[in-house]
């Protein structure tokens, strides 16, 4: 391929929406991951988003352990666990875990279909493990910063 884009097709589980993410490594000078969500990307408009979710309202380190799991698992699934960090935070009875990309951006071809069914996916699949948990999503768009 003349742009050096290596492209590979994700299997996806039952749990996860409809949407085929696709994942490909763009040159190293970029310092970004394309995820491309949907079967056809041709004409899609691809953006840069930082990607930033926080888990809290988690009450003990059995939920909080659970909870990193979780995430690491979805990450590693939307093939971002690459570009995206996650980590547990707090102390005592107010605890959380995040999953951020920090200052580096993932370059994501049809994000706004995807998004909407990704935070629907984790915040079902978080709530089903821990009831009272909270999930919130921070995506920061390339001309926010």
């Amino acid at each position: 391929m003349a742009s050096g884009r290596v492209r590979s097709q994700l299997a996806i589980s039952s749990d996860i929406p409809t949407a085929v993410p696709r994942i490909s490594s763009v040159p190293q000078r970029l310092a970004a991951t394309e995820v491309s969500v949907g079967a056809d990307i041709v004409g899609g408009v691809s953006v840069q988003i930082g990607v930033h979710v926080e888990i809290s309202g988690l009450r003990d380190d059995r939920e909080q352990v659970g909870m990193t799991m979780l995430l690491t698992k979805v990450m590693r699934e939307h093939r971002m666990d690459d570009e995206v960090f996650v980590s547990m935070r707090g102390k005592g009875a107010d605890l959380s875990v995040h999953a951020d990309s920090g200052d580096h951006k993932l370059i994501f071809s049809g994000f706004y279909r995807w998004a909407p069914d990704f935070e629907k996916m984790l915040t079902a699949r978080a709530t089903q493990l821990v009831s009272h948990a909270q999930v919130h999503y921070g995506w920061e768009y390339e001309d926010e910063f």
